[in-house]
């Protein structure tokens, strides 16, 4: 039980413009013969919390206690406290409900027992035996004999694609952002290289300037000495 003194009554967190928390991607259904991964945002306004869960729910739901199952809500490992995240965190096969008509939804609770977000309502359900089939085929290596013939769930085929698909998609976000802060890190590299050129040109600078100065001051006591020597020689 993941709070003993919570409260029945479910306690809802003001909706916003913008929700703090947000489900992503959530489908219509999903099949209990493999895992289903939730995936969610949160915004910058989020105090997340390693505590913070993400429970199933059967629709008609009064209490948080009322889950079939649930997960730790897991932040990317570059997570900072006040930052805007993709996440994802996995439901296994094994604890999903058996398929049925029932409508399920995901929804995110923090670590006080507040709801913060709720999915989209969905359903478990089978394939049909064979209108709903794909044949795939497996390459061996070499030496292990022939190919072989898999045969999946269309539903099931097109869920895998579809994390892979999100899984290459969060690969290049996180390039991306890898070539931002390396761009940022060069652009202060040249900023720092200007910054020390300027100095270095209103070094040299006063330098001739003070030279310039102290060169004018010896021509007039050249010119001063020659006057007087002048003066001497017509004496």
């Amino acid at each position: 039980m993941l709070y003993g003194n919570l409260h029945t009554n479910i306690r809802l967190i003001s909706m916003e413009t913008q929700p703090k928390v947000e489900f992503r991607n959530v489908g219509q259904m999903y099949f209990p013969q493999s895992r289903v991964e939730c995936h969610y945002s949160l915004s910058s306004e989020h105090n997340w919390n390693n505590n913070d869960w993400i429970g199933l729910f059967k629709a008609g739901w009064t209490s948080v206690k009322e889950y079939s199952t649930f997960a730790w809500a897991l932040t990317p490992e570059e997570y900072t406290d006040g930052a805007n995240a993709n996440c994802c965190v996995h439901f296994q096969a094994s604890y999903l409900p058996r398929p049925s008509q029932e409508d399920y939804q995901f929804v995110y609770v923090d670590h006080t027992g507040n709801v913060c977000a709720r999915s989209r309502l969905f359903t478990f359900s089978i394939s049909k035996p064979f209108d709903e089939l794909e044949t795939l085929t497996e390459e061996q290596e070499e030496g292990e004999g022939e190919d072989l013939l898999l045969v999946v769930s269309r539903a099931q085929l097109l869920q895998t694609q579809l994390e892979q698909t999100l899984r290459e998609q969060a690969e290049l976000k996180k390039a991306q952002k890898e070539a931002e802060r390396e761009k940022e890190r060069e652009e202060g590299k040249s900023q720092k290289a200007k910054v020390e050129w300027e100095r270095d040109r209103e070094k040299l600078k006063q330098e001739i300037s003070d030279l310039e100065e102290q060169r004018a001051a010896g021509g007039g006591r050249m010119e001063e000495m020659n006057g007087e020597t002048k003066k001497y020689i017509y004496i």
